[in-house]
């Protein structure tokens, strides 16, 4: 498993792990050092789309 930094904004990060046995990549929403949201998904994150989905978390958390 490898696991890298997609984005760091404000009091969200987001980490992404690599399973190379699977082959899918699982994305970690964090706010304030806690885990709010995950997401599973067959392809990396960029910064874009990181951004869109700390987007779409505010819009319904509100």
């Amino acid at each position: 498993m490898t696991e890298r930094t997609v984005l760091a904004k404000g009091a969200y990060k987001i980490i992404e792990v690599y399973d190379s046995d699977t082959g899918i990549y699982t994305q970690h929403l964090f706010k304030n050092g806690r885990e709010i949201n995950q997401n599973v998904q067959g392809w990396s994150m960029n910064e874009a789309e990181g951004l869109r989905h700390i987007a779409e978390y505010e819009s319904l958390s509100m």
